[in-house]
């Protein structure tokens, strides 16, 4: 299968939990003989030819994030999010960028199912697209449970904007998983269950995701 894959940032360097997640499912659907195009968020200057990364997609593609997403105050991206009707991080990354990215690549490749890590990556699929071809959303976020600690640990500023943001989060999340058709679940190398949302084309029998050990988004499960 031809997978596009959405994801924030570039997977490299390994420096955190997200990173690595991403890079070692792109590894696993590679390894298993599909092909990936990456799209991610960067606004640094072009991986060379060499790069690990190269070696493993079909393609990489990048978008550049919104000056929220790359402002070295926090604070200055908190005002912005605020006029926002979406929550913080989704409002943050900006979604009509990563949209706009996902349409520019539908138009060259024809994708049998999109990965996107992330809701709000998900929630930047165009509802065309997503009805046409089956969406995966790898969901590892923990938005909600920061936004319930500043509740309890934050000072008055932070806990005010938790509220706002935790306000924010139910229409959202409904909006999102309204394209939405079922959820089923896939089991990692580590044993750790996941809860992987799928958006099917109408009338057509969707894929059974699971992955007895490792990743299998096919329908007849990968060789």
């Amino acid at each position: 299968m031809r997978i596009l894959m959405l994801s924030p940032y570039i997977p490299w360097p390994l420096n955190g939990g997200p990173p690595i997640r991403i890079y070692y499912v792109l590894r696993e659907l590679v390894r298993h003989g599909h092909e990936v195009v990456l799209l991610a968020g960067h606004d640094g200057p072009s991986l060379p030819a060499t790069h690990l990364l190269h070696t493993l997609c079909r393609e990489i593609a990048t978008y550049q994030p919104p000056s929220s997403a790359r402002s070295g105050v926090p604070f200055v991206s908190a005002l912005r999010s605020l006029a926002s009707p979406l929550p913080y991080v989704a409002a943050k990354f900006g979604a009509r960028y990563i949209q706009e990215s996902i349409q520019r690549l539908a138009e060259k490749h024809e994708f049998d199912l999109i990965w996107a890590n992330f809701a709000f990556m998900a929630y930047a699929v165009p509802p065309e697209l997503c009805g046409s071809t089956p969406l995966v959303l790898d969901e590892h976020e923990s938005e909600g449970l920061l936004w319930r600690q500043y509740l309890r640990h934050g000072s008055l500023a932070k806990r005010a904007f938790a509220v706002v943001n935790l306000i924010k989060l139910p229409p959202f999340r409904k909006r999102l998983m309204s394209g939405f058709r079922g959820a089923q679940q896939f089991r990692t190398r580590s044993g750790f269950h996941e809860t992987v949302r799928t958006a099917r084309r109408p009338g057509v029998g969707g894929a059974e995701w699971s992955g007895h050990g490792s990743f299998c988004p096919c329908p007849n499960g990968c060789g």
